[in-house]
């Protein structure tokens, strides 16, 4: 009977850990909706289903917040407008002030960004 007691009691606080507690730590509803339908299709159909659309669910919501997010370059420049601080010989610093088109730099933001670092 105490094991069924203290069974019971760690079962309540994981589902109070794991709904109530963590729906006030998402930013948006559609990121919690994500816990309740992977149990209810834990529930239903079973564990490797619910994962699976757990996992389809959590894509869509990242790629809707990352379409609107902006985008993931914040500016593009060539190599005319922004020089490196780097002190170059006289030749290479003639090459770069003729050829400086060829350079294309991008400032990443969001997701990417930190994926690149």
């Amino acid at each position: 009977m105490t094991f069924a007691a203290l069974l019971f009691e760690t079962s309540i606080e994981m589902m109070e850990a794991w709904s109530f507690n963590s729906y006030k730590k998402t930013a948006t509803i559609s990121e919690w909706a994500v816990i309740p339908i992977i149990v209810i299709i834990s529930l239903l159909v079973g564990i490797l289903p619910s994962i699976g659309v757990g996992l389809v669910l959590s894509l869509f919501i990242f790629v809707g917040t990352f379409y609107r997010s902006g985008g993931v370059v914040k500016f593009m420049d060539n190599g005319l407008y922004i020089h490196s601080v780097t002190e170059r010989n006289a030749e290479d610093a003639e090459w770069l002030d003729q050829n400086g088109d060829l350079i294309q730099l991008l400032v990443l933001q969001s997701y990417i960004f930190f994926g690149n670092a």
